[in-house]
């Protein structure tokens, strides 16, 4: 069956309105976690970390990171005390806790610096 010139055009608008709400929609529902992940967890208190037992070893080629915290269910969970393979060029930051004035504290993580550590 022919449809007439403008029908076409009709049916042919209508479907395209509507993919796009749903290429949209789709694409609202990807950066949601974006968006809820983007916001630093603060606290007042610092969390107490937990005593950790370690015998002296030197795994070559290893470094160890002592304290490390991670945010998880609205406080920090604590995952330090591992040790992590050296990276050829980079130098491992430790992570610190760093003050808001009005909101608290939050952790900033350890990472990768290229180049040497300072010292101080």
């Amino acid at each position: 069956m022919a449809y007439p010139l403008n029908l076409r055009l009709i049916k042919y608008s209508t479907m395209r309105t509507i993919l796009l709400k749903q290429v949209r929609f789709i694409l609202f529902l990807l950066f949601i976690p974006l968006i809820s992940s983007a916001q630093p967890l603060y606290v007042q208190t610092r969390p107490v970390m937990p005593p950790v037992y370690m015998t002296e070893v030197n795994m070559k080629g290893y470094i160890l990171v002592e304290e490390e915290w991670q945010p998880e269910d609205g406080q920090y969970r604590y995952t330090g005390c591992r040790w992590i393979k050296m990276r050829k060029g980079y130098a491992w930051k430790p992570g610190y806790w760093k003050r808001h004035p009005k909101h608290g504290e939050r952790w900033v993580s350890g990472r990768w610096i290229n180049g040497k550590p300072k010292n101080g």
